[in-house]
């Protein structure tokens, strides 16, 4: 566990340093451009991916790893795009469970359905983000503040009329956590809406939080349940696959490419 947290504690570092040496020599290259730039690059995009979680810590001890997605919306604050504000957020299934049941024990078992019960975490987060543009690349690193919402949920599934009949929610628990990110962002289309592939790992810091896994809600006989409840550190590792699209550029075509032409004086 040590051995991971200085492997990411060193990705994060590398990142940053590239982010800081970087930054002027982007910000003097900006300064120098801008007056010759004849449209303005967007500054809201949107980001869309695949999210997969691995548990660390305690929380490794009781769940296993998820699937989920993940989606953000990021405001670039400077003309440059050095500095945005995001917000983000996602959902993860870390435990699914089906079994088919009879209906009601008045028509017997005539009648059946699938009981599917699914154990996730929705997140949300606002934070910032510094990033440099280095032509297609783009290395970032950000932080944030949110809420992690751990929710096991039932419903019963039966013909197309009956999906998604007398949804419950067995358990749940909302927890303040941080959140740290680093990625990197390569342009793959410009144009007014430039599309750029994002690769990013993301750490969500929830502390202690109570919740169900597969297993820990007991059918009695006598129709009633019970629920073993697990209260744990619930910290997880996330990696998100996944494009972000800038939206409401100007012009066509590739950044700073266009240069006004010089005037000739008679």
């Amino acid at each position: 566990m040590k051995a991971r947290r200085l492997g990411a504690g060193c990705a994060v570092g590398l990142v940053v340093l590239v982010l800081a040496s970087a930054a002027p020599a982007e910000a003097q290259r900006y300064g120098r451009e801008m007056r010759f730039d004849e449209r303005s690059d967007p500054r809201l995009f949107l980001d869309l991916g695949f999210v997969a979680g691995d548990p660390v810590g305690e929380f490794s001890q009781f769940v296993d790893d998820g699937w989920g997605l993940g989606t953000g919306l990021a405001w670039a604050v400077d003309p440059a795009g050095l500095f945005r504000v995001r917000v983000g957020g996602g959902f993860l299934v870390y435990g699914h469970e089906r079994q088919e049941v009879c209906i009601s024990d008045r028509l017997g078992c005539r009648v059946l359905a699938d009981l599917t019960t699914t154990n996730s975490i929705l997140y949300a987060d606002l934070g910032a983000e510094l990033g440099v543009d280095l032509g297609a690349v783009r290395p970032y690193v950000g932080v944030g503040r949110g809420l992690s919402y751990f929710v096991t949920s039932s419903s019963l599934n039966g013909p197309d009329d009956y999906d998604g009949l007398f949804d419950t929610t067995n358990f749940d628990d909302l927890v303040w956590g941080w959140r740290s990110r680093a990625g990197l962002q390569l342009q793959v289309s410009h144009g007014r809406t430039p599309v750029y592939l994002d690769l990013s790992a993301n750490y969500h810091e929830n502390g202690r939080a109570e919740y169900l896994t597969e297993g820990d809600i007991v059918d009695n006989p006598d129709g009633s349940i019970t629920l073993y409840p697990v209260l744990s550190e619930a910290n997880l590792v996330t990696f998100q696959v996944g494009v972000s699209i800038g939206l409401g550029g100007g012009d066509d075509g590739p950044r700073r490419e266009r240069r006004r032409r010089p005037r000739r004086h008679r």
